[in-house]
């Protein structure tokens, strides 16, 4: 199928400039991709920012449980943390 269609002179400016940005091979090619580009985007399922927010939110929880456990694994390994340990890192996190 071809698919033309015009544009005025800025516009095949603004085209070709952003054609040698990309690397595209031609204004053709950059305009294709970012037309496929766009109904791709139009053709996914709708995401709101509080649902990828809430998923973001309940991976990070996810994260938080899992570097907890593995945290006490390490420590059950390598055993206690000496008292002079101890103290210099809450004396250095404390600094930060």
């Amino acid at each position: 199928m071809l698919v033309t269609f015009r544009v005025s002179a800025e516009e095949h400016e603004q085209l070709a400039q952003s054609c040698l940005k990309s690397g595209a091979r031609s204004i053709a090619d950059f305009v294709r991709a970012a037309a496929l580009q766009q109904a791709d985007l139009l053709n996914a399922p709708g995401g709101n920012l509080s649902g990828d927010l809430m998923t973001l939110s309940k991976g990070l929880r996810e994260l938080d449980v899992m570097l907890g456990e593995s945290r006490k694994r390490i420590r059950n390994v390598l055993g206690p943390i000496p008292q002079a340990t101890e103290r210099v890192l809450r004396t250095t996190s404390r600094d930060s």
